[in-house]
């Protein structure tokens, strides 16, 4: 599962950040897809909790709201967030329709939580530019 190997180093990083914290409160089971790929990441408090897959075809089954992209798509969007030359996730969505929710009540929660998702989605942007040295 390459396209999402930045998850758990993301997570070390962020929950380890004090200017993550700083964010706020989070509390959203969002799912990340790409594919056959799809992985639920919990973010709870003022952490990233359990990183888990799941069932690309039942993401709803336990996540609130994905993001979805091909992997071709999320690993050029990781290479340009690493060198900040793209837009946020939200901002991508304007144009390209890639966050979606099991309800509009959920989609909200992303607009709510999305410093803290975007800054969980740089941490995995920057850890895969320097594993690629960048």
């Amino acid at each position: 599962m390459a396209v999402f190997d930045w998850m758990e180093p993301a997570k070390e990083e962020v929950n380890s950040s004090s200017e993550f914290r700083k964010l706020g409160s989070v509390d959203i089971r969002l799912a990340f897809k790409s594919g056959k790929h799809c992985n639920l990441v919990h973010f709870h408090g003022f952490e990233v909790g359990d990183i888990k897959s799941l069932d690309p075809d039942l993401p709803f089954s336990e996540a609130e709201v994905m993001v979805e992209m091909s992997t071709r798509n999320w690993n050029s969007y990781m290479k340009q967030r690493a060198i900040r030359t793209t837009h946020s996730l939200q901002s991508v969505d304007v144009d390209k329709s890639i966050i979606s929710a099991s309800n509009p009540l959920k989609r909200r929660l992303f607009e709510r939580y999305q410093r803290s998702i975007q800054a969980f989605v740089d941490a995995g942007a920057q850890w895969n530019a320097r594993r690629a040295n960048l």
